[in-house]
């Protein structure tokens, strides 16, 4: 085992936690700091935590648990954003044609999923509703467990029934 580096807190206490300490000094003359904590709780293994500005952003329990945004995960990850109408997942391959997953408060509470083009959330393409149910082409699905809504009828179906035979045509359409 090779160590590069090595910090140890031996005091043993609740609350005696180590800390590696990043620090720089910005152009306005103030001093900014972030750090990785090991937090030590009571008698188990500490928890470790990322911390910027003072604040704790990120936490990787002792028990295996992420959070982002919360500093007690209940979940193998859990992330938790300040503000409705924020991305709280963002996956993209090329860093500008992106899906993005976000908590809504557009009186449905809803979770939307929605892709953009160069970092905004621009079309939603799928919402489920605290009711379970399920949107697509619509904001707020509640006529039915799958609601689906679109501008006009014309090429683009609503709902298309396929057989995978190698050619993907569709065998039943409802416009």
């Amino acid at each position: 085992d090779d160590v590069t580096a090595f910090i140890e807190n031996t005091g043993y206490l609740t609350g005696a936690n180590t800390r590696l300490l990043f620090s720089t000094k910005g152009t306005d003359g103030n001093t900014y700091q972030a750090s990785i904590i090991n937090k030590q709780n009571g008698t188990s293994a500490g928890d470790l935590v990322f911390n910027t500005v003072g604040s704790d952003r990120m936490i990787i329990t002792n028990n295996g648990n992420v959070g982002i945004g919360v500093i007690a995960p209940d979940a193998s990850l859990h992330v938790n954003g300040a503000t409705i109408n924020t991305d709280r997942l963002a996956l993209s391959t090329d860093g500008v044609n992106t899906w993005r997953f976000r908590h809504t408060n557009d009186n449905t509470d809803s979770l939307a999923i929605g892709n953009d083009v160069g970092g905004t959330f621009a079309t939603r393409v799928m919402t489920l509703a605290r009711s379970g149910n399920v949107g697509i082409g619509t904001t707020s699905p509640t006529y039915g467990k799958l609601e689906i809504g679109g501008a006009s009828l014309g090429t683009n179906a609503m709902l298309a029934f396929s057989v995978i035979d190698g050619t993907y045509n569709p065998r039943a359409i409802i416009s």
